[in-house]
């Protein structure tokens, strides 16, 4: 046990070093001061018990220590004392997985892959199903969903003419954030068809698009049941 005294007129108190268990339980007056040296923390002697004596404020970064890994491996954390992440603190990168260890202080970035889409695979997770129409002969937007995460979707849709005629076709094609990923879709039909395209490379935040157009202007193109498949979104436009 190591100890330092102090002459103080009123009262004697004693400042005591040593591992916390080591900390004498007798003969102690109140506000005594102790180290412990495996804590690393103040303790003043408190109605009968060492109390830790902390600063509850926010500390710094700066004054933060890396802390080595063998500290803190059997270490259990009070799950109140554990503060929340400020979400713009973290810096985002798509599809990747911030790891240790890297270089220096910084993690390493390791791939995430977007879900895979496998034969059969088909879930509905979000659909536009009503019925639009279109008569002009320019691409014109009539469905929306906003892609809920990164993956490859698997997107159909059912298009069909006014009138059944050879070379006279509705088009429907796929957008992603208003420019074109998807296969130009002709149907000449008077009966609904499904047609159905996997694309890659959607995050979330996308918007899913279906455009609509009639080749010839005396008929009339129709698209109905706008829905994608593995992943969640939202309906903007039916």
């Amino acid at each position: 046990m190591k100890s330092s005294q102090s002459s103080i007129p009123v009262e004697k108190l004693k400042f005591w070093y040593d591992v916390y268990a080591s900390l004498p339980t007798t003969g102690n007056v109140e506000d005594d001061l102790a180290y412990a040296t495996d804590t690393e923390l103040v303790y003043r002697w408190t109605s009968g018990a060492w109390v830790a004596v902390t600063n509850p404020k926010t500390l710094a970064a700066a004054n933060i220590p890396n802390l080595p890994a063998t500290k803190i491996t059997s270490l259990t954390f009070d799950a109140a004392r554990i503060p929340r992440l400020d979400k713009t603190k973290l810096e985002a990168t798509a599809n990747k997985l911030l790891v240790g260890a890297g270089v220096g202080n910084n993690l390493t970035e390791i791939d995430i892959p977007s879900p895979a889409l496998y034969a059969g695979d088909d879930v509905l997770q979000a659909s536009a199903d009503t019925e639009r129409t279109e008569a002009g002969q320019t691409y014109i937007k009539k469905k929306e969903i906003t892609i809920g995460a990164a993956s490859t979707l698997r997107i159909k849709f059912d298009l069909k003419n006014s009138v059944g005629a050879g070379g006279r076709y509705a088009q429907g094609r796929v957008y992603k954030n208003g420019a074109a990923v998807g296969t130009e879709m002709l149907e000449d039909g008077a009966s609904y068809v499904t047609y159905s395209e996997d694309i890659a490379g959607w995050v979330k935040g996308d918007l899913c698009q279906l455009y609509l157009l009639e080749s010839f202007s005396s008929y009339t193109a129709y698209c109905s049941n706008f829905r994608i498949y593995t992943q969640f979104g939202r309906v903007d436009t039916d």
